[in-house]
């Protein structure tokens, strides 16, 4: 998944000055790429660059199951199949 960095800073940098940092992403000045050396390492998003980004991520990744005819469950089925798992699990204990 790419995501455009408005802003890249050493992690060193980003530590030192995280107030000025959260005031920026709170204020939507796009996410923040902390460096370790030439390499990035980490991002820094706001809620909403980050939901976004996952939706995204999420949305592809159902597509290409149902390109190859993979595995697609309802939200219906996963919360079933996790109610069987753990009611399954309590009664082992």
């Amino acid at each position: 998944m790419g995501i455009e960095l408005d802003q890249m800073v050493s992690a060193k940098q980003f530590r030192h000055e995280l107030w000025k940092y959260l005031a920026q992403t709170r204020a939507g000045q796009g996410p923040i790429g902390i460096t370790d050396g030439k390499q990035v390492v980490g991002v820094f998003l706001s809620v909403d660059d980050y939901e976004a980004a996952y939706g995204m991520a999420i949305g592809r990744m159902l597509r290409r199951r149902m390109q190859i005819g993979g595995p697609t469950y309802s939200s219906a089925q996963v919360l079933a199949h996790v109610k069987g798992r753990l009611r399954k699990s309590h009664k082992a204990k």
